[in-house]
């Protein structure tokens, strides 16, 4: 079962969340606090969340484990190294874990646990099939980047973008047996992919509309989000409007890489919204806006005339609205 306010807290990273980087991947968030451990939800462009013990790679799932380890088992994680990498030392992790521990269990089957905010989160062998996390998948080696993906959805829905020289996008739900995918337009399976860890590889076209090669492989992407503590919105709040950026981020040859909330940039940009924005005509109550900022990278060829190639963005704005506390955020303004 996945963790509900950790969601993509996991996929620990996500990232995204990725998350990947929350899904495959990981997807989690960084809170900054004094004492906070970082998390991570699903998005674009890093590895799954992994730790590497006894020569062998795990990956994330991002269920919780009830009980602590045999004191005699637990480690300390070694060192970090960039989120967009594996590890490859003992006891090296690709995601933020400041002061934190791992250790080796077998029930059976050997997997390994890695305390993440004081919540013990199990990580299995990365040659394991059949694991599926939500999140969205990126059609791998293709030009430019990030144009082909499927996303998908904790609610079993699923949105794919076949190609960007078409405007429709299939959506409809998708089920998980054994290792296979199936995906389904109005209740007829349409695609179906073989499972692989955080890879999914189309199997077989049933439309036959050749944009997508059988063999293709997606990969399961995550980005970098972080956040402050605030009495302004909860966690969830705030992760759920981070998700919602990270489904809709569709710039073609861009790479999402972080989003962002802190508290005193916020407040300086809900005022300018209010007063000068689309909030001093559409309404809303400042309690219910969101902004948060986005960095992101371009490729050689990003198709879109408003952005450079080969170029870092920083400070992207996305403005985030909603009726009633208890509904969810939807996209009002983006931009600069």
């Amino acid at each position: 079962m996945y963790l509900n306010r950790k969601l993509l807290m996991m996929i620990l990273l996500l990232g995204c969340l990725t998350a990947s980087c929350f899904t495959a991947g990981c997807t989690l968030t960084r809170i900054e606090g004094p004492e906070e451990e970082p998390t991570f939800v699903e998005t674009p462009n890093t590895m799954h969340p992994s730790i590497i013990v006894d020569g062998q790679r795990y990956e994330s799932t991002g269920m919780e484990m009830p009980g602590t380890p045999d004191e005699s088992e637990i480690k300390k994680i070694t060192s970090t190294v960039p989120s967009n990498g594996f590890p490859k030392k003992e006891g090296e992790v690709n995601f933020p874990s400041g002061e934190s521990y791992y250790a080796k269990m077998n029930d059976g089957e050997p997997y390994v646990v890695v305390l993440i905010q004081n919540e013990w989160v199990k990580f299995i062998k990365s040659s394991e099939t059949g694991l599926l996390y939500p999140g969205r998948y990126t059609l791998m080696g293709t030009k430019p980047e990030n144009t082909s993906w499927i996303q998908l959805k904790e609610d079993k829905t699923f949105e794919f973008n076949r190609h960007i020289a078409t405007s429709y996008r299939p959506t409809g739900t998708y089920e998980v047996e054994l290792d296979l995918l199936y995906l389904s337009l109005d209740n007829e399976v349409a695609y179906i992919f073989n499972i692989e860890g955080g890879k999914i590889t189309l199997q077989e076209d049933l439309l036959e509309n050749a944009l997508i090669e059988e063999g293709a492989i997606f990969q399961l992407a995550h980005a970098f989000f972080t956040m402050e503590t605030t009495d302004l919105f909860s966690t969830e709040e705030l992760l759920n409007g981070m998700k919602l950026v990270v489904d809709e981020f569709s710039f073609p040859g861009a790479t999402l890489q972080t989003i962002s909330f802190v508290e005193e940039e916020y407040k300086m940009l809900l005022e300018s919204y209010m007063q000068n924005g689309r909030g001093s005509i559409n309404g809303v109550d400042p309690k219910n806006v969101l902004i948060v900022l986005s960095s992101f990278t371009t490729s050689g060829e990003t198709h879109l005339s408003t952005l450079n190639p080969n170029a870092t963005y920083e400070g992207y704005q996305w403005v985030l609205i909603r009726d009633h506390k208890d509904e969810p955020w939807r996209i009002d303004d983006q931009g600069y």
